[in-house]
């Protein structure tokens, strides 16, 4: 069962099948392009920043970076297939899973990173 846009009013038109643009594919895009460039922060955090805190919390951080852009990378395609599982069924989208775990982690990453931007580094 296809989908149908609404039209101004937003009356759904029976004349023509909704397509979506591919829409789920760049989300797709996107969601590994952020991954990707999670595992980059991570890698520079843990090669160009060799006077940050300390080498243990610069590790810490680093590598935390790192497996956060790698959990996102994995889990990005089973989110992907369920979205194009839901839209070709015709139901509602209303999962935000993935949506909570980059905002959860991200914050938590921001925080961590921000303590150990206030700690005095060692001379």
């Amino acid at each position: 069962m296809k989908r149908e846009p609404p039209d101004a009013l937003g009356m759904v038109l029976a004349t023509e099948a909704f397509d979506a643009g591919l829409a789920i594919e760049r989300t797709f895009l996107a969601w590994n392009r952020m991954a990707l460039a999670f595992m980059a922060a991570g890698g520079a955090l843990l090669k160009l920043f060799p006077s940050m805190v300390a080498s243990g919390a610069r590790h810490f951080v680093g590598f935390s970076v790192l497996a956060f852009g790698g959990v996102l990378l994995g889990y990005s395609y089973p989110h992907y297939m369920m979205r194009r599982r839901v839209l070709a069924e015709g139901c509602p989208v209303t999962a935000l899973g993935l949506v909570r775990v980059v905002a959860l982690g991200t914050t938590a990453l921001g925080a961590i990173a921000f303590i150990l931007g206030l700690l005095p580094s060692p001379q």
